[in-house]
């Protein structure tokens, strides 16, 4: 039986291993810029757009 590395014989993680080989991932652009400007005390507000019922439209809904 093979013990892969980093695991017990169970394949249980051993102490001290992490399940990532890869590391942590990358941080995403729009994260360094928005630490930035917060770092240089700007106020930052984001707004979720709501979702809306239906579809607005000019035409009345027999002729839609």
């Amino acid at each position: 039986m093979c013990i892969r590395e980093g695991r017990d014989e169970r394949g249980r993680l051993l102490p001290g291993q992490t399940a990532n080989p890869s590391g942590r991932p990358t941080r995403k652009p729009y994260l360094r810029l928005l630490e930035a400007a917060e770092a240089c005390g700007a106020r930052i507000v984001v707004e979720v757009p709501t979702r809306r019922a239906r579809p607005v439209s000019d035409l009345p809904p027999e002729a839609a």
